[in-house]
C-alpha cells in the first residue's frame, strides 16, 4: 500500500452533492453538499488519509455529526475543530477514543479479515478528538440542520446507543440511520446499549414517517436499504421484549464479547437474554 486514501477508502456519489466514504472494514460515512456548508455523517474507524478523503469531495466548510460514539463512527471526527453528538453519547465517546480500549481493533482487524500495516492500525488506535463538542441535547429531538437549500432533521433514537441519532432529509426521502437500522443485524449487547422495548419505541417514531422515507443509508453493509426493514427490526424488537417463542436464538461472540443472536424473519439483534 502506498498510503494515500484510495489504500484506505471508496468513495462514490450516491444522490446529488451527496456521497458514501467506505473504509476497508466496512463503516460508511456520508459527505452531504449544502449551498453553505458540507455535514459529514460519522468518520470511520481512524485509517489514513480520511481528510484528504473528504477534501477532494468538497470546498465548503464542513461540519461534523456523529450518530454515536462508537470506535467505528468517530476514528477521523479529530481532523476538524469541532464535532455534533448528543449528550447521552459522552461516557461512550470517552471510552471508545482511548487507546487502552482501542487495542480491541487489533482483534477486529483479524476478524474481518484484514491484512493493514502496524502504522495504518496506529492510526486507528491513536485518534483524537475536537476540544469544541456541541452536544444535542433532548430538547434538538426534531430540530433541523441548515445547510443552505439542504435541510436534515435530528432524530433521537436510543436502543444501539442511549444516544443514538438519526437524520432525516424530507426533501430527499432519505434517512440516514447510522447503528440504529442496518442489513440484517443491530447489536444491542453493548453495556451503553438500551433495552429492546426502548429500541422498539425508537422504531415506532421511525415508522411514523416511513411513507416519507425512500431509502435507508446505513452505518455498515449494503445502501441503501429499503424502508421496510423499520418494520423488521420492529417485528424483531416487540418478540425479544415479548413474546421470544416468535423468534430464534443462537449464541455468538466476537471482540466485544459473547451475546445471542435473536432472529424473526429477516432482522436479528444481539443482546443478552438470561438462561432460564
Amino acid at each position: 500500500m502506498s498510503g494515500g486514501w484510495k489504500d484506505y477508502y471508496q468513495c462514490r456519489m450516491i444522490e446529488d452533492r451527496t456521497w458514501l466514504i467506505r473504509d476497508l472494514y466496512g463503516d460508511c460515512s456520508y459527505l452531504l453538499e449544502g449551498e453553505k456548508y458540507a455535514l459529514l455523517i460519522d468518520t470511520g474507524i481512524g485509517l489514513p488519509g480520511f481528510e484528504e478523503a473528504v477534501r477532494q469531495l468538497t470546498d465548503k466548510p464542513v461540519r461534523v455529526l456523529l450518530t454515536h460514539g462508537h470506535l467505528d463512527h468517530i476514528g477521523g471526527c479529530g481532523y476538524w475543530k469541532e464535532v455534533m453528538i448528543h449528550e447521552k453519547e459522552i461516557s461512550t465517546l470517552g471510552r471508545h477514543q482511548n487507546v487502552g480500549y482501542r487495542q480491541i481493533i487489533r482483534g477486529l482487524t483479524k476478524e474481518v479479515g484484514l491484512k493493514l500495516k502496524e502504522k495504518a492500525i496506529q492510526n486507528c488506535i491513536h485518534i483524537k478528538i475536537p476540544r469544541e463538542i456541541n452536544f444535542i441535547k433532548e430538547k434538538d429531538d426534531g430540530q433541523a440542520i441548515d445547510l443552505g437549500g439542504r435541510r436534515l432533521i435530528i432524530m433521537e433514537t436510543p436502543g444501539h446507543t442511549e444516544g443514538s441519532v438519526c437524520l432525516w432529509e424530507p426533501d430527499r426521502k432519505a434517512l440516514y440511520s447510522g447503528d440504529t437500522i442496518c442489513e440484517n443485524r443491530v447489536m444491542l449487547s453493548f453495556p451503553e446499549s438500551c433495552s429492546p422495548a426502548c429500541y422498539g419505541r425508537s422504531l415506532k417514531k421511525l415508522a411514523s414517517i416511513q411513507d416519507k422515507i425512500q431509502k435507508i443509508y446505513a452505518g455498515h453493509n449494503k445502501v441503501p436499504l429499503p424502508p421496510a426493514w423499520i418494520g423488521h427490526f420492529m417485528d424483531c424488537a416487540a418478540a425479544l421484549a415479548g413474546n421470544r417463542q416468535m423468534g430464534s436464538i443462537e449464541e455468538t461472540s466476537s471482540v466485544f464479547g459473547k451475546c445471542q443472536i435473536f432472529k424473526v424473519g429477516m432482522a436479528e439483534l444481539t443482546c443478552h437474554i438470561e438462561k432460564e
